[in-house]
């Protein structure tokens, strides 16, 4: 399976892992992020307006050191999923996404025909950034959770998108549970958090379970403990 993600340091922290959850899981994966930093979709959509070369394209979580444009990342493949999420910061409010997600799907669709189209739930933010999310209109990790997952249900519902991806819904729970999901309050930690993100898409993309995965190759100690959270997490995704 291909994948290209056209996103930012949130697809960036979900395919970290991802390559090597799929070699453990015996699935094969060619896994791409267009990234740029704090991306949201307007300026997704003002790049491609603009042919713009502004994108690192990192394959399998590994920087190539190219810098392509929206349409040339999407010729270099014969993508099978192409995914889209909006800036962390902009994912609670629905008209953030209008009408730049359905312009971009749109041009997907038209440069990779037969591509699937996913659309990546983000999470709300930790304890630790409580004063951005107060300037976000949020009081609470738990009501930033709650208002993002709300969001990106409904958008899934209006933009036409074949698959959703839960990360946000895996990353509240864990969150809730007590465990460390969290590197800076912001993106995903680099144990735990990568590690339920990269199970979740491996959930969802090739409809297997996860519980048992035997990848080990993270950045941080990860126990036992927490693989059984994460496992238990992404396994209670209905598919």
């Amino acid at each position: 399976m291909k994948v290209l993600s056209i996103g930012n340091s949130f697809s960036e922290d979900a395919q970290a892992y991802l390559k090597g959850v799929c070699d453990a899981a015996g699935v094969e994966i060619l896994c791409a992020n267009l990234y740029i930093g704090g991306c949201t979709l307007v300026e997704h959509y003002k790049n491609h307006i603009k042919g713009l070369s502004e994108y690192s394209f990192i394959v399998n979580g590994v920087s190539t050191g190219k810098h392509v444009s929206l349409e040339e990342g999407l010729r270099l493949e014969e993508w099978d999923v192409i995914t889209f999420q909006e800036s962390s910061s902009r994912s609670g409010e629905i008209h953030h996404f209008e009408p730049y997600i359905y312009e971009l799907i749109a041009f997907a669709k038209t440069i990779c025909p037969k591509a699937k189209i996913a659309l990546h739930e983000t999470w709300g933010y930790s304890n630790k950034l409580l004063s951005t999310m107060k300037k976000l209109g949020f009081y609470s990790p738990l009501e930033m959770f709650d208002q993002v997952e709300e969001t990106y249900k409904e958008v899934f519902k209006r933009c036409g998108a074949d698959i959703f991806i839960p990360s946000g819904s895996v990353m509240r729970r864990l969150f809730v549970e007590g465990y460390n999901t969290h590197y800076d309050g912001q993106h995903a930690s680099r144990g735990i958090g990568r590690y339920a993100l990269a199970l979740t898409w491996l959930r969802v993309l090739f409809g297997v379970k996860v519980a048992g995965n035997s990848f080990s190759d993270f950045e941080i100690f990860v126990s036992r403990e927490e693989k059984e959270a994460a496992w238990a997490a992404v396994d209670a995704i209905e598919l």
